[in-house]
């Protein structure tokens, strides 16, 4: 008998689009995602603690949606945005805030107006900086740019179909 297989989402096919400045707005499909981290999100807490208090009282103000990491691997023989090593490094250069979209591709379907594989499930929205970015094209590898976007605002969560937990009753 086999064993059930284990919960949990595959990352392969993972692609980061970026929102071009078109209208209606498109995405380019700029690269293929390796383990990405983030967003790093935090709050900032202050102490509103006064006298007369037996604990201290905190409450929580701004919040932070911090920062995605990724390795971004690509073809750099394509020359156009999508693929394109300089896309990313311009972008940096330029410190333009654009809008980015991470999602899961098909790539056995093709987009025929595009010629991008068809986006299968979103993940994730944001606005963002590209605040790092680091070309590795080592000789006997794959071009890779471990990169870094800095976001800002709030990261929208694109689980459209996720089916919320059920709360259990107390015994």
């Amino acid at each position: 008998m086999a064993l059930p297989q284990a919960a949990g989402v595959k990352t392969s096919n993972l692609v980061i689009f970026l929102a071009l400045e078109t209208s209606p707005v498109t995405y380019a499909m700029i690269a293929n995602l390796g383990d990405y981290t983030g967003p790093a999100q935090q709050a900032t807490v202050v102490d509103v603690s006064k006298h007369g208090d037996s604990f201290r009282r905190y409450v929580t103000t701004l919040r932070d949606s911090g920062t995605i990491g990724a390795p971004c691997w690509f073809d750099p023989t394509i020359r156009t945005l999508a693929g394109n090593a300089d896309a990313l490094a311009e972008l940096f250069q330029s410190q333009d805030l654009r809008a980015w979209l991470v999602a899961f591709v098909d790539p056995d379907v093709i987009d025929p107006t595009s010629g991008d594989p068809t986006i299968t499930k979103a993940v994730m929205s944001f606005n963002a900086y590209v605040s790092k970015f680091s070309l590795d094209a080592p000789v006997a590898g794959v071009w890779k740019a471990t990169t870094e976007f800095r976001t800002d605002g709030k990261v929208e969560y694109l689980w459209a179909d996720t089916t919320p937990p059920v709360g259990q009753p107390l015994p």
